[in-house]
């Protein structure tokens, strides 16, 4: 059985390994790679950084809240979801958060 799924992966000529390695794994190894600029520039725009902050504020202690004040609801929670363990284990190392972020995608 093993060496059929094999066999089916690598179809004698490999184009199932060329479509992941090209449109999978490449990808996520230049943003890990990637600079922390670029990163910032190329993939968050308007309100992902509302969504960064908010976790950052569960994270922190301080609630669902986006300036520590009041409470706010205005977010999807199964986005928020994915966020709240990459800021937990990025602590305040934006590169580390960033790359996080990106690879979650």
């Amino acid at each position: 059985m093993r060496q059929k799924i094999v066999d089916w992966f690598w179809m004698g000529d490999r184009k199932y390994f060329l479509f992941i390695s090209v449109f999978i794994v490449l990808p996520h190894i230049a943003v890990v790679i990637g600079p922390v600029d670029m990163m910032l520039n190329w993939f968050n725009t308007d309100d992902a950084f509302y969504y960064y902050k908010v976790a950052q504020n569960i994270v922190s202690g301080k609630g669902i809240t986006f300036d520590g004040l009041g409470l706010t609801n205005g977010f999807h929670p199964l986005w928020l979801l994915v966020l709240l363990p990459v800021f937990a284990i990025g602590g305040n190392d934006l590169m580390l958060q960033v790359e996080g972020i990106l690879v979650a995608i």
